[in-house]
């Protein structure tokens, strides 16, 4: 049984409700929001998206209108968005060359303008594309690429959506070994991240492994475990399709009762949203379900028990008219084999043989030694790529710690430079500053010295002076008592008296008032004319 996702009967309803309030809500804001602007263009394209599974030739429309704005205003992210959103609607139809022509052009805008976050999701879309068409070495190609850009820059979330991918396409080719192990590297991933409702996918993407295995019952356990979490998040879509992979091994374990109940439910949903691929992939259930129920369940469902490989036919040609037109070619080699099977339980081995080699001719196109040989290339080609990023990133590493080293000694040099010249500075301000103190001092030094020099002469010329400027006094005021003056020598004594006194004072001080000295002078010289009168 190939890898679905669907919804069962009962909560169909409040999908549809809960998918078209959100439109309603959109359409609202959009009406009140006439503006030819970016916004515009957000919102079209949000309403383009939330058609892609009710509505797909709608959410074309709305992808149109912001294609033709996004080209009026020349926004060039609107227009890769829109392109990716008006492919991925057409790949909802099944017209996967028209959604493969818009993904290309949307790729080729997120390429220009740099946005690796949107080139990544383009680049995944058309490979779910190429998937489903089986062209697997393309497919893997495209994960394998984006699996190593991712790993390259460490993108956790990224590695685990390419690793889940991978799995998917390795599961459609009957590699279940391989599909277990990137599966389980995604689980992983998911489970450190602690994103439940994208591991409540891979648990169900990982229960189809162990059914394809023939282990149904490990099957069994990782359904539960993903309705649960399903549930738990209230994620529609994952309770739809663990419940109705958990009806497919409910028939295979002959409970064929309810798991016709669940698909034929499911398919009306598919039917209603407009989902090729899943419907395709319904029918060839039913088909499968009706060729092995029991007569009472066939009854039950309005179907004679004698025309059960008839009525499956008709199931398993109206899944190959799907796949014929979404060119799903691993899905047609089922069909035919499918309806060859039937035909030989009605005994009709001719045209069982037709089918059957139908059936011979897609498989092998499927499986053909080219084709193997690409996918291996694809696997080798990643494996060399990832060696080289690796080795690239030792050498990068290596670069950085030698620039760092070099950073590093670059570093202590200028810092000893910058020391030596901060020395240096200090050194030659600390001799300027002592210069000038030892200047000051000397100048100083010499002033005092000049001072104390001066001092000296001084008092050696009064030294000098005096003695002899005493004795003539004496002998004035001795010649005015001889000629019986005794006036003019009493005069001349009293100015002698003072002048003496004066002159004995200020000896005493280091320094002297000018004033002081100019009185004494005045004394001297009024003493010395008085002396010469006489």
């Amino acid at each position: 049984m190939r890898i679905i996702s669907v919804a069962v009967f009962i909560l169909l309803p409040s999908w549809c409700l809960a998918q078209q309030k959100e439109i309603d809500s959109l359409l609202t804001v959009l009406k009140n929001h006439p503006a030819e602007d970016t916004t515009r263009i957000i919102l079209l394209n949000d309403i383009s998206y939330d058609y892609y599974q009710l509505d797909p030739d709608k959410g074309i429309d709305f992808a149109n209108q912001a294609i033709a704005l996004s080209e009026k205003i020349k926004s060039e992210p609107g227009l890769g968005v829109s392109l990716a959103r008006k492919g991925l609607n057409y790949a909802e139809k099944g017209e996967y060359a028209t959604a493969l022509d818009h993904y290309k052009k949307a790729a080729a805008i997120f390429e220009k303008i740099r946005d690796e976050k949107k080139l990544f999701s383009v680049s995944n879309s058309t490979a779910i594309v190429h998937m489903r068409m089986s062209e697997f070495p393309k497919a893997l190609e495209l994960y394998f690429k984006n699996l190593r850009l991712a790993e390259k820059g460490g993108k956790q979330k990224d590695i685990a959506i390419c690793a889940g991918n991978i799995a998917l396409v390795y599961a459609r080719m009957q590699n279940h070994q391989q599909a277990l192990v990137y599966n389980g590297r995604a689980i992983d991933i998911q489970r450190k991240a602690n994103d439940e409702k994208a591991l409540a996918d891979l648990l169900n993407s990982r229960g189809n492994f162990f059914d394809s295995k023939g282990e149904p019952t490990n099957a069994i356990l990782l359904y539960k475990e993903s309705l649960l979490l399903s549930k738990k998040l209230d994620y529609i879509k994952g309770v739809a399709s663990a419940n109705a992979n958990l009806s497919n091994i409910f028939d295979e374990l002959g409970m064929p009762d309810s798991a016709f109940r669940y698909a034929k439910n499911s398919l009306e949903f598919y039917q209603q949203i407009g989902d090729k691929t899943n419907m395709a992939v319904l029918l060839e259930y039913l088909g499968n379900i009706v060729t092995k129920a029991d007569n009472n369940t066939l009854m039950k469902e309005g179907i004679q028990p004698a025309e059960r490989h008839r009525v499956a036919i008709d199931y398993f040609q109206q899944s190959l008219s799907l796949t014929t037109e979404m060119e799903d070619v691993a899905a047609q080699a089922e069909s035919w084999q499918s309806i060859s099977n039937s035909y030989k339980q009605l005994k009709q081995f001719d045209k069982a043989l037709e089918a059957q080699e139908q059936y011979v001719k897609l498989r092998d196109s499927i499986l053909s030694d080219e084709k193997m040989e690409a996918v291996k290339q694809s696997e080798l080609q990643y494996a060399v790529k990832k060696n080289e990023d690796s080795l690239s990133l030792i050498q990068e590493k290596k670069d950085l710690e030698v620039i760092a080293e070099i950073n590093r000694q670059n570093t202590i040099k200028k810092a000893v430079s910058w020391g030596a010249a901060i020395l240096l500075a200090a050194a030659l301000v600390s001799f300027i500053f002592y210069k000038k103190r030892r200047d000051a001092r000397q100048k100083q030094q010499e002033a005092e010295f000049k001072t104390e020099v001066a001092d000296t002469e001084m008092k050696a010329l009064r030294a000098q002076m005096n003695p002899h400027f005493i004795f003539n006094s004496l002998n004035s005021i001795s010649d005015y008592i001889a000629k019986n003056d005794t006036a003019q020598a009493d005069k001349y004594l009293s100015k002698f008296a003072k002048l003496m006194r004066m002159i004995l004072e200020n000896s005493e001080q280091k320094e002297v008032p000018l004033s002081e000295d100019l009185k004494a002078l005045e004394l001297y010289m009024k003493l010395e004319a008085l002396r010469m009168k006489s």
